[in-house]
């Protein structure tokens, strides 16, 4: 049975110890990140666990994606999220919750939720953009590597 409930630290551990390649070279991509998976799999453990603005998307006990909506301003959130290769079994529960749930939270909030995205990771931008996220902006040459990304927006 898919479900979604509140972020754990088991649930954390158990989504980057599996994270999908292209989720990797997404990650690995933005200036400032780690270079390797390793390093990667560290930097989020640190980065999202004990937060209780996070959440997980189970398909039976298995945690398959993990989220993060965090603070960065005081009209602002910062959407992160991440997944194993069986993202597609939980892709559409995630899309109601965040859609149903979520993101009308954050509406009666505050003003703009933002996320980049690797351009070239197609699964990635048509999952943001069935949230209802707009692409604001095309940042060419983005990456460490070069790689564009597109930052995308959610105003509530």
């Amino acid at each position: 049975m898919v479900h979604v409930e509140e972020g754990t630290n088991e649930a954390l551990r158990d989504v980057v110890a599996n994270l999908r390649e292209d989720d990797v070279r997404e990650f690995t991509a933005i200036p400032g990140s780690c270079d390797s998976r390793e390093a990667l799999t560290a930097d989020l453990i640190i980065r999202y666990a004990d937060r209780n603005d996070t959440f997980a998307a189970f398909d039976n006990a298995a945690a398959i994606a993990f989220g993060a909506m965090v603070r960065v301003g005081p009209d602002l959130i910062s959407a992160g999220f991440f997944a194993t290769e069986k993202f597609d079994r939980v892709a559409l529960p995630v899309a109601r919750f965040v859609k149903r749930q979520l993101l009308p939270a954050y509406a009666e909030q505050l003003f703009r939720i933002e996320c980049v995205v690797m351009a070239r990771y197609e699964q990635a931008v048509r999952f943001v953009k069935m949230l209802g996220f707009r692409e604001t902006e095309k940042l060419d040459g983005f990456g460490k590597r070069g790689e564009d990304f597109v930052r995308f927006v959610w105003v509530g």
